[in-house]
């Protein structure tokens, strides 16, 4: 099986529902931000959490390019 394969398995597996659809109100998004952030520092990307609600985390991967011209998006 395929490293990529494998990473979509472990990402299916984390309950990850979107609040808006729940009605219990728990916010169980939490775990897909801490494996991603996780992954992201195994493999030595950079990565930045912002909170934007309780629970409610997004987590950003900083992959800085060598080449300037070369970019998907800047600040």
């Amino acid at each position: 099986m395929s490293n990529t394969v494998q990473l979509l398995r472990d990402m299916i597996a984390i309950p990850s529902v979107n609040p808006m659809r729940a009605n219990s109100g728990v916010h169980v998004e939490q775990g897909m931000a801490n494996f991603i952030e996780t992954v992201l520092a195994r493999a030595r990307i950079d990565c930045e959490r912002q909170t934007i609600a309780k629970g409610r985390d997004n987590v950003i991967g900083v992959v800085k390019s060598r080449n300037r011209n070369r970019r998907v998006w800047s600040r």
